[in-house]
Formats: structure tokens, sequence, C-alpha cells
């Protein structure tokens, strides 16, 4: 009689406590779902598992089993809100508070390379806005500047390493190579800030080629003759890569910008 009782209690623990996890884990996957913010817990398949056995079968776990459930219930409910918890800012804002640190190295005459170190205990997103100005520590090599915004996400005292797109601002200089480093800074310190951010702001507006990126910031920035961006930025056939049309396009867009 005894043992009949108990088991009757076990059972019923099992059901009002599955069925209390079991709840929680849904509406947080709701919650998470409709705000967006999956960051790869919807990928973990002892997760999805969990959910389709024991949210329509509580029922049917023996003693083990419930504890077993009962453990990892709690478990998932503290990743999920683990996964909801993070820091996210602007690049230059976590820079300047020490959270993060790492290395920028030049690359292609288009793209900028990011090494990055998250020194917190935090999950952190990190957003690169537009208008990212990237300062070469060699005076002899051009500064770059961000040309997309986007954003990243570290694990807490993770690294991340990724390609961003960008655009070489001083004609007069060097191309960046993989061994030039660079720092960080905000266009709107520069005298042209304003101008540049409006261009490339128009620029992205009007999905313009690469060529027409590059000799407009160039445009802006130097003002150079039409011969020194043709010889410029060549192809690796030694082709010129700006054309008549494209340059034509790129005085244009400068114009605009500076009105």
């Amino acid at each position: 009689m005894w043992t009949t009782r108990k088991c009757s209690l076990i059972c019923l623990k099992k059901r009002d406590v599955l069925t209390m996890y079991m709840k929680k884990i849904v509406l947080l996957f709701l919650i998470i779902s409709a705000a967006g913010l999956f960051f790869g817990v919807s990928e973990k398949p002892e997760i999805l598992e969990y959910i389709n056995i024991y949210e329509t079968e509580p029922e049917n776990l023996n003693a083990h089993e419930y504890l077993q459930a009962e453990v990892r219930g709690r478990d998932i409910i503290e990743e999920l809100l683990e996964s909801m918890i993070y820091s996210e800012k602007d690049f230059t804002e976590f820079v300047s508070a020490g959270e993060v640190g790492g290395i920028i190295t030049g690359g292609a005459v288009n793209e900028i390379n990011l090494d990055l170190q998250n020194r917190t205990d935090t999950r952190l997103i990190i957003n690169l806005p537009l208008g990212l100005y990237f300062k070469a520590f060699d005076e002899t090599v051009q500064n770059m500047v961000l040309t997309e915004s986007m954003s990243v996400s570290v694990e807490a005292g993770g690294r991340v390493s990724f390609t961003a797109r960008a655009a070489c601002m001083n004609i007069y200089k060097d191309f960046p190579g993989d061994d030039d480093t660079f720092g960080i800074d905000m266009i709107d310190r520069l005298e042209s800030g304003g101008a540049l951010l409006e261009l490339l702001n128009i620029l992205g507006d009007n999905k313009s080629e690469f060529e027409v990126v590059q000799a407009a910031i160039w445009i802006l920035q130097d003002n150079p003759p039409e011969n020194i961006i043709y010889g410029a930025l060549e192809y690796d056939d030694g082709e010129r890569a700006v054309s008549e049309a494209q340059y034509e396009q790129a005085v244009r867009l400068v114009e605009t910008a500076k009105r």
C-alpha cells in the first residue's frame, strides 16, 4: 500500500514539474522567436528532441527519467536565459571601455580584416556603423572607411575574426597590405566627415559598384585629376578598373553629397 501511494505521488509530481518546465521552455522559445534572438539555440537538436518527447508524453517517464528530465529542464531554461543576456554597443564604445581588444589589418583594396577579443564575461553584439574610420599606423599607407554597416556576435571571453567591406581614402598614399595595422575612429572627426558620411549613404542607396565607390571617396578626399584615378585602380591584368562612365557617375554623386 505504501509502495502504491509512493508511486502515485511520484507520478503526480512528475506531471506537475514537467508541465511547469515545459510551459516555461515553450514560453521562452516563443519569446526568443518573436524577438529574433535565437543565436543558435533553436539549432540544438537535444533541446528540440527534449521538447518533442516530453511536451506530449510526460506521464510515460519512469522515476529515473523524471529526475533526468527535471534536471535537463532546469539546464535548458538556464541556457535560454543566458542566450538572452548580452551587451550591444558600437565598436568604438566597446574599445573605449576596454571591453574589446584585437587587431585590424589590411587586405584587399575593398576589404579590411578584424580579429577581435571579448574581454568581458558577457556575450557581446558589436555594431560596426557605416563610416567607421580605420586610421593606418603607417602614415605612408591609406586610411580606410567602412562602406557597409554590420554587426557581429562574440561569446563571453571569446574571439571572432571576419572581413568587412571598406574603401581606401587617400589616393596619393600606398594601398594597405596584410602587414599594415589600423586604429579606429569615426569620420565625423574629419573635416570632410559630414560630406563623406552623406556620400557613403548615397552610394549605398544607389547600390553603386565598388569602382564608383572608390573613385567617389578619392574625389571627395583628394580631388585628384581624372587620369590619376584611372591609373590608381587597376585589375590584376593591368587594365584600368574605373571606366569613364563610372568616373562621371562618381563626380555627380560627390557633388550631390556636398550640397
